[in-house]
């Protein structure tokens, strides 16, 4: 049996703090009234993430995101940016303006606070047949020695 004091525990309000331009912004995870946007925006980049949300919490460091965001944000342009700004609560200019390392601090941020959501809510609820050809994909994006396409 469940008492009031467990049930409340899955609900717990986690947030981050991350300094950008030199000021303390918090980080809080992703509610109700976000969800459409980012799945909108962010569909294009699930495929992306997917391998992040298979890592244990000890495997994703600090230069895993730093890669992840550089390829995300590569990859994804304007769409990244959104889901950056969506997710952090900044403005889409002030999400432009950011320099590299704010960048690697942010997407840091918001997958600390968001990592339960992508992983109990946001990858259960694509099809299995997605999730094997996001697989696919990720595999197929994995590092290589060899030379890589890329699409334009």
């Amino acid at each position: 049996m469940m008492t009031a004091d467990n049930s409340m525990a899955v609900i717990e309000d986690t947030t981050n703090q991350v300094l950008i331009g030199g000021v303390s912004h918090e980080i809080k995870p992703v509610v109700l009234g976000q969800i459409p946007a980012v799945i909108k925006v962010g569909k294009a980049m699930f495929a992306d993430i997917l391998p992040l949300i298979d890592m244990d919490e000890n495997e994703v460091t600090e230069s895993i995101i730093a890669e992840y965001s550089v390829n995300i944000l590569s990859d994804h342009g304007d769409d990244a940016i959104k889901a950056f700004a969506l997710l952090s609560g900044l403005g889409i200019d002030k999400v432009r303006g950011l320099d590299l390392e704010e960048t690697v601090n942010l997407a840091k941020a918001i997958w600390a606070v968001n990592r339960g959501f992508f992983e109990t809510k946001l990858a259960p609820m694509l099809s299995p047949a997605l999730k094997e050809r996001i697989s696919a994909a990720a595999s197929q994006l994995a590092p290589t020695t060899g030379a890589t396409t890329s699409q334009s």
